[in-house]
């Protein structure tokens, strides 16, 4: 949608034939032409492609010092400023909304201007700030609640610095259901981690789909998801057996075949991968390592693994003392791998039990960190939206 813009332009621009063969006359000598399109295995200085941050298979050559002053001055005048020149699905950013001829926001390669960094909310003297007392009196209610109730002390009064600290031997409304979800959150990443310890290679073999659920092995300090999956054999110096295959962007495992009886148990060794490099353990700097171990046996579904560990888990989750609401919004998830009505866990393929448990987990998590549902669904805010939860002596 560039193009149009660049070849009907009302400037004098120069046709885009025109805009290339200056654009070629300004690339650096050291630099080769750029490959054909959809060709390129390498980048144009031959060094391996930049792979993409989220798409493993994608890789890029970017060079913008081969670009030269031309093509950079192309940015603005190929901006759309109507909202039809936007292509399908896409629209200007609101605010600030459609440009004008004269914008020049989007070009990163200049200074900001003053009144592109000045902000009168934020400038204005405090004592003239209505948003500023706003936020000075929400803080001092929420500090004297919080030192009333015995959950906050007020520190930093003699160095000026001025903060909010827990008290370390608080008891909070919900405390106890908020452990439940915790140890609960534990019990099943165990279970999933002993269930990937002894993965039958016939759960894998055909169509289902079967994801490492990465979140599982790390510790609560790393609560993020990984965008990469590393995965190698166990035994040093081995190579990565061809029948199988785990997506380093999503932790798809397929297999290809059905291997021989020699090729197994298959040991694996994953890591996971960050933006900022090897996912670690906060405060120690060990790198997260898991286990996948594949095995030959294969047993009759209701004496799978997972099969036998959902019993386990409802029973778990039916003695637990979570909050009603928490054990309410658990209870449909729960019920699609265990009957309740039969008191029996319901057979299914590996690749949906690690769905279903992995969202419980997770779900369990979020219920862990705070208190998120009503101990009792007829106090406040019942037959509307959940009304304000008030610490209670």
């Amino acid at each position: 949608w560039l193009e149009p813009r660049l070849g009907t332009s009302s400037r004098g621009t120069p046709p885009p034939a025109a805009a290339a063969a200056r654009t070629e006359m300004e690339r650096p000598l050291d630099l080769p032409a750029p490959p054909p399109a959809g060709l390129a295995k390498r980048r144009r200085d031959d060094l391996p492609l930049e792979r993409d941050v989220v798409h493993s298979s994608i890789g890029h050559d970017f060079a913008p010092e081969a670009l030269g002053e031309f093509a950079l001055s192309q940015i603005r005048i190929g901006w759309p400023t109507k909202a039809e020149e936007y292509p399908p699905g896409f629209s200007a950013a609101s605010p600030p909304g459609l440009r004008s001829e004269a914008c020049d926001c989007m070009e990163d390669n200049r200074r900001q201007k003053p009144e592109e960094t000045f902000k009168v909310w934020l400038e204005e003297a405090p004592e003239d700030s209505a948003r500023a007392a706003a936020a000075h009196g929400a803080i001092e209610m929420f500090a004297q609640q919080g030192q009333l109730l015995f959950y906050l002390k007020r520190r930093g009064s003699v160095s000026n610095q001025h903060f909010l600290q827990p008290a370390q031997q608080s008891t909070f409304p919900g405390q106890t259901g908020e452990t439940a979800a915790a140890h609960l959150a534990a019990s099943i990443n165990r279970a999933m981690k002993a269930v990937l310890g002894k993965v039958p290679v016939g759960s894998l073999v055909g169509a289902e789909t079967v994801r490492v659920p990465s979140r599982t092995f790390f510790p609560e300090s790393v609560d993020h998801e990984p965008l990469r999956i590393i995965a190698s054999p166990r035994m040093l110096g081995a190579r990565m057996p061809d029948w199988i295959r785990i997506n380093p962007d999503d932790g798809q495992i397929a297999v290809s075949r059905q291997p021989s009886a020699f090729e197994l148990p298959l040991r694996l060794r994953l890591e996971f991968d960050a933006a900022e490099g090897p996912v670690a353990a906060e405060g120690r700097g060990i790198v997260i390592c898991a286990d996948l171990v594949v095995v030959a046996r294969a047993a009759a579904p209701a004496g799978a693994p997972w099969t036998l560990a959902t019993a386990e888990l409802a029973q778990l989750y039916s003695e637990c003392a979570l909050e009603r609401g928490v054990r309410a919004g658990l209870h449909d998830h729960f019920d699609k791998i265990y009957d309740f009505n039969m008191r029996s866990p319901r057979l299914m393929p590996l690749g949906k039990w690690l769905e279903v448990v992995y969202r419980i987990s997770r779900l369990l998590a979020v219920a862990a960190s705070g208190s998120l549902a009503l101990d009792h669904p007829n106090g406040p805010g019942a037959g509307g939206m959940p009304g304000p939860r008030t610490p209670q002596m």
